[in-house]
């Protein structure tokens, strides 16, 4: 007996009990059809670690955590519903044919949110989708749209588990509870709910399948406190930005902005879906979707100093409209497609106005040497990614995006490269493309960006050499040398003011790395505009 059946009888004794009371000590108000249904989602990522609520409550919703990733909750999305059909005579395409969307809206700042749909329909589909940085949402009125970092599906149709790969359970007439991990890779789950509760990965998200009635998953997940926990696939991003100098020599106070390539078109606001800003060290700081605000503020916030940026990964092969399913391979293993979440997206860094780096992450594939993925870094303490995407030869080998961006020498984000990269993961370990275990666990993984600045040293002095000042001569200590920045020769833009006082050597944060000094004593930085295929190093 499958659970539908269980149910049915579950119902059948209950109408037998009530059939044993006698009339006199019951009156049964009249009900209306029931229209709709409801049910609580919780929309975190792989790295939320949460409790239950105790009391017949199960789902890992209470926060537990104590760093921002173990804390984070996916705000800034979107959630859409839908009914798949089966395909028929008029509409004989899997996926095509479906009701739709209900608009859900977003969740809270707690990462909760209440989704409804109506009683007659036999499946339901959630769809989680990345907003802009703005707050829109990105491929809104579409199931195969926009960047899907969450899938859900209740009772899909047999269709559905042809084109998704999700087994058929033992009946034969539904499919079986599934998952599609981050990491690419399936798995499936006893019983009819899912257990939350065991280690990451969880077992749930960012694509699950769930062989329950809509009706059933409406009355397990009623409630908050018992809410449906929705691993979104998200990285959490570290990025160093040093000059080419060297790594210490570091910008600060730069803004990072992250760039959909696939999605949206190149001259949109909605393009951008991530912002950050570098601190004194030179690594970029985030303390957006923060819950409460006040810990990401200073100077006693929790995660004022937060380091590590967020990024949604796209989880559906839209041209294909399935899921990216059968891991990461090892960068050395030829034309190894990522078939895993992943993000193509251009990151440009400013600082002082002017562009000074832009690198992109895009592509299908890493490309490495043979070798350790990963060195360490002694000068930051951070780890060093020694793998990227740049083909050898892009005109055999290139590089190809959802959007149709082919050529450029560029590897996307994923897991691989997440600010903790669990290389013992089944998606790191599929045979005869595994990647390399010393050590299973790698921490601290830093994107090093360099950035086009060069120094210069002015001489201010007095026009009238013929009076000269017995000690300094005709020089002009303690005046303000300001840079007057310009798109043309009479199109000044921007008033830098990042020249010390003439006569004085160049310190501070922006100088930064000590083993400059001697080299460049006396002289301040200047951006110099940069772009292009700025590899990592």
């Amino acid at each position: 007996m499958d659970n539908r059946g269980l149910a049915k009888a579950g119902i059948v004794v209950v109408l037998a009990a009530l059939l044993a009371i006698p009339a006199a000590l019951y009156v049964l108000p009249a009900v209306e059809a029931q229209t709709t249904y409801s049910a609580w989602l919780k929309i975190v990522t792989d790295s939320w670690d949460g409790a239950a609520y105790g009391d017949g409550f199960t789902t890992p919703v209470m926060p537990a955590g104590i760093d921002f990733p173990g804390r984070y909750n996916a705000t800034n999305v979107c959630v859409e519903l839908y009914r798949f059909l089966n395909p028929t005579s008029q509409s004989p395409a899997p996926l095509t044919a479906y009701d739709g969307p209900i608009n859900a809206g977003s969740p809270n700042g707690t990462g909760f949110i209440k989704v409804s749909w109506p009683a007659s329909w036999e499946n339901v589909t959630i769809i989680v989708k990345a907003k802009s940085y703005q707050g829109e949402c990105i491929g809104a009125g579409s199931p195969f749209s926009g960047i899907i970092v969450y899938w859900l599906t209740v009772n899909g149709t047999l269709s559905f588990g042809a084109r998704f790969g999700i087994p058929t359970a033992p009946s034969g007439t539904t499919l079986t509870n599934a998952t599609i991990g981050d990491d690419g890779i399936s798995r499936t789950h006893p019983g009819p709910d899912f257990d939350f509760t065991i280690d990451a990965p969880f077992n749930a998200g960012p694509i699950d399948h769930m062989d329950m009635t809509p009706a059933m998953f409406a009355a397990a997940h009623a409630d908050p406190r018992n809410a449906s926990v929705a691993h979104a696939a998200y990285i959490f991003k570290l990025f160093h930005e040093h000059t080419w100098y060297d790594v210490n020599d570091v910008l600060t106070y730069a803004i990072i902005f992250i760039y959909d390539v696939d999605h949206t078109p190149a001259n949109s606001p909605r393009s951008l879906i991530q912002a950050a800003i570098t601190g004194p060290d030179g690594q970029s700081r985030y303390t957006r979707e923060i819950y409460p605000k006040a810990a990401g503020l200073g100077p006693t916030g929790k995660f004022r100093d937060n380091r590590l940026v967020p990024i949604p990964l796209q989880s559906i092969n839209l041209a294909a409209r399935t899921p990216f399913e059968g891991g990461i391979p090892d960068p050395e293993v030829p034309a190894g497609n990522i078939q895993a979440p992943h993000l193509n997206a251009t990151k440009r860094v400013w600082w002082e106005t002017v562009l000074v780096n832009q690198t992109f992450y895009v592509g299908n594939e890493y490309n490495g040497t043979a070798g350790d993925e990963f060195d360490p870094d002694p000068a930051t303490g951070k780890t060093r990614p020694l793998f990227g995407a740049y083909p050898a030869d892009p005109s055999i080998n290139p590089t190809i995006t959802q959007g149709g961006i082919t050529g450029v020498p560029a590897g996307p984000f994923s897991l691989a490269l997440n600010h903790t990269v669990d290389l013992s993961k089944d998606g790191f370990q599929v045979s005869g493309q595994e990647w390399d275990t010393t050590p299973p666990v790698v921490e601290g993984v830093a994107n090093f960006n360099n950035n086009t600045v060069f120094y210069a040293r002015f001489c201010v002095q007095d026009a009238d050499l013929k009076i000269q000042h017995p000690e300094i001569g005709d020089k002009m200590v303690g005046a303000e040398v300001t840079i007057n920045l310009k798109k043309a020769p009479d199109r000044p833009y921007y008033l830098s003011h990042n020249i010390p006082p003439a006569g004085r050597r160049a310190e501070g944060p922006r100088q930064g790395a000590d083993g400059l000094r001697d080299r460049v004593a006396g002289a301040g930085p200047l951006p110099s505009r940069g772009g292009g295929d700025n590899r990592e190093g």
